[in-house]
């Protein structure tokens, strides 16, 4: 089978005005699974912690520990998109995602349930920087806010989604049912994100060196200043919002609701995040970033 035709990103002859729709299977469609196969088990983490044997402190820890996984395979995820391209990076992350969650599914030990999910907030540090990197050089720049937000919005449809579809399965098959509706979920991410098209990059100018490969220690030392700043803003806002991810279920779990009940609550906390992205990236596209990032 030919592999899809490559979307290049600069030529000498006249273009057809960008639509998001040429690019909205291959580019938006691996989120939508994405969120949907982390929607499902993102509720059913803690409570899956505690049923096997972790106090309540244990199971924030182990929640935690995706977003962990995500923040200190950032770097590394770069690496890797450069080294792979933002297609294969895609894949994959959808992959070692499905592996981690396959490993929740088939253990009964806290520790490797911990560590299966650690590998799935790996995976999503590649999977968020290989498709962004993807949509920065596929889109024009007048567009590419609102591309970057509605490609945000689509995986944040997939994470309501995800809850509410996890909420019956768990309701009919037990908790773990939540994790192999994830696993089928990003691995149709990984296939669909397998025929997004190859970009065009414009050739190095002729006589120009190939600049050194980046470590993770040059990263941080270029840019110290970007991490001490806006790192750090990134950071506090992001453990604001991740903190429901432990807190709902287990609260739900204090009243003791049914993991199914926590699962749609959940959904319905994901559904606000969902109402709002397409009116910040236009607000992003008309005033700039300052205009929705100091707000929020």
């Amino acid at each position: 089978m030919s592999s899809p035709p490559a979307v290049s990103t600069s030529s000498s002859t006249p273009q057809a005005p960008f639509s998001l729709w040429r690019i909205a299977v291959p580019a938006f469609g691996p989120s939508l699974l994405f969120g949907i196969g982390e929607g499902a088990i993102l509720p059913i983490v803690p409570l899956t912690a505690r049923e096997l044997g972790a106090s309540v402190p244990m199971a924030a820890l182990v929640m935690a520990l995706i977003g962990i996984g995500s923040l200190l395979n950032n770097i590394p995820a770069s690496m890797i998109t450069m080294r792979w391209g933002e297609r294969w990076a895609i894949v994959a992350a959808g992959a070692w995602s499905a592996l981690g969650m396959a490993l929740c599914v088939w253990t009964s030990h806290l520790g490797l349930f911990a560590l299966g999910c650690f590998m799935v907030g790996m995976s999503q540090a590649v999977y968020n920087l290989a498709r962004q990197s993807y949509m920065s050089e596929a889109v024009p720049v007048e567009y590419r806010a609102r591309a970057l937000s509605t490609l945000g919005g689509v995986m944040r449809i997939g994470m309501f989604i995800g809850p509410f579809l996890a909420a019956g399965a768990v309701h009919f098959f037990g908790l773990m049912a939540a994790y192999v509706l994830g696993i089928v979920a990003v691995a149709g991410a990984a296939i669909l994100g397998a025929r997004i098209p190859d970009l065009e990059l414009p050739p190095a100018p002729p006589g120009q060196a190939a600049p050194a490969k980046p470590t993770i220690v040059s990263t941080l030392r270029d840019h110290r200043r970007v991490f001490l700043t806006l790192g750090i803003a990134v950071t506090l806002v992001s453990a604001v919002r991740a903190s429901r991810q432990a807190v709902i279920p287990l609260w739900a779990d204090h009243l003791a609701l049914a993991p199914s009940v926590a699962s749609l609550i959940y959904g319905m906390a994901s559904g606000i995040d969902m109402l709002v992205f397409y009116p910040a990236g236009k607000v992003m596209d008309q005033k700039g970033r300052r205009w929705v990032a100091v707000p929020s």
